[in-house]
């Protein structure tokens, strides 16, 4: 995905978490707590998420 800018007001939850062997960087799964945005569940490099808001560990 190229363009985010349509899930502005998405809300996710990080679902899983790894770091690939070789290369040492981490990826997280996001899964969206709304349905209408499920289409964009999947994994994202860590160091390309922004948290605003709230942060909660449920």
């Amino acid at each position: 995905m190229d363009n985010t800018t349509n899930y502005g007001e998405a809300r996710f939850r990080l679902d899983r978490i790894g770091t690939r062997t070789q290369e040492g960087d981490t990826w997280v799964y996001i899964v969206a707590t709304d349905p209408a945005y499920t289409v964009v569940n999947g994994w994202i490099k860590l160091d390309g998420l922004t948290a605003t808001g709230t942060i909660t560990n449920q």
